[in-house]
């Protein structure tokens, strides 16, 4: 591609972006990879060379620090849908996920795993936006900057070219207004057209760790965090995952963080507990935040 044929798409896309669309490919695409109830065979066929995707429980899927998509949890963005839902909502200024913004903003990474208890101290000296987990390969400082820059190119494709990191993260405040209406936006624009027209795996599937205990499992998203939303909040019980990893809590003691001193076995293992039995709808009550307020 030329140097102005690239600078033109570059163009386009920032436009578009700002109206919460995207330049998308036409030229044909393979079907989605096929999808299995069993999380561990979709994983084996991956590594064996085979296309496979996880047919993955809504109700297993949690953020990064346990804020549950079930229909008995508590998620900001599936809030801020059935508000929409309920009542209509349609701006962001007023609405339940500003209202998150303005409400939770931890103050370091240790306190963004809601628990002062569900890490080691040192995550206090990070921002929150860290996101941190022992079974990590990247060091908190690599993966501190990879989250910075997601952030940024985020930001830029959908028409916010000057807002950095700084301008805040969509799973947690405090964030600028620019930010939060951009989140919103995206997250309305989502939910409409999976409304309308139904769930297109021709984008691409959500990706995520697959987190395994005693048989259980609980699906930590990576990226997809809008669309697990939307199905969430439309009552879909299943969504098409392509599983990143999967991490076994009987194996805590070798996971690559515990093995370098940043995380102890049993801080590591307290903190993947968190992720299977955390009440989200009980702390969203908590903060003034539950769909009862």
């Amino acid at each position: 591609m030329s140097m102005l044929a690239e600078k033109t798409k570059r163009a386009i896309n920032t436009f578009l972006g700002a109206a919460g669309l995207e330049l998308r490919r036409t030229a044909p695409k393979s079907s989605p990879p096929p999808l299995y109830d069993e999380p561990v065979e979709a994983i084996s066929r991956i590594r064996s060379g085979e296309r496979a995707a996880i047919l993955a429980r809504i109700d297993r899927c949690v953020t990064f620090n346990g804020f549950s998509l079930a229909p008995n949890g508590w998620h900001p963005f599936v809030d801020a849908l059935r508000e929409t839902i309920t009542t209509g909502q349609s701006d962001y200024l007023g609405s339940r996920l500003e209202r998150f913004y303005a409400t939770w903003q931890p103050a370091n990474a240790q306190e963004a795993l809601l628990g002062a208890s569900s890490g080691p101290n040192w995550l206090a000296s990070y921002p929150p936006l860290l996101m941190h987990a022992p079974w990590l390969e990247a060091t908190p400082d690599e993966q501190l900057a990879s989250i910075r820059r997601i952030i940024e190119l985020e930001n830029a494709s959908f028409g916010l070219m000057d807002t950095k990191h700084d301008g805040g993260h969509g799973l947690l405040g405090p964030t600028s207004v620019a930010k939060g209406e951009l989140e919103y936006r995206r997250l309305l624009n989502v939910f409409r057209s999976i409304e309308s027209h139904g769930y297109d795996r021709n984008h691409g599937d959500i990706t995520g760790q697959v987190l395994v205990r005693n048989g259980d499992y609980r699906f930590r998203i990576v990226h997809g965090q809008h669309r697990v939303a939307a199905v969430a909040a439309l009552g879909y019980e299943h969504i098409a995952l392509h599983p990143k990893r999967l991490v076994d809590r009987k194996y805590c003691q070798h996971w690559p963080q515990v093995y370098a001193g940043r995380w102890s076995a049993d801080e590591a293992a307290a903190f993947f507990d968190h992720l299977f039995c955390f009440d989200s709808l009980e702390w969203a009550g908590r903060q003034s935040l539950g769909p009862d307020v």
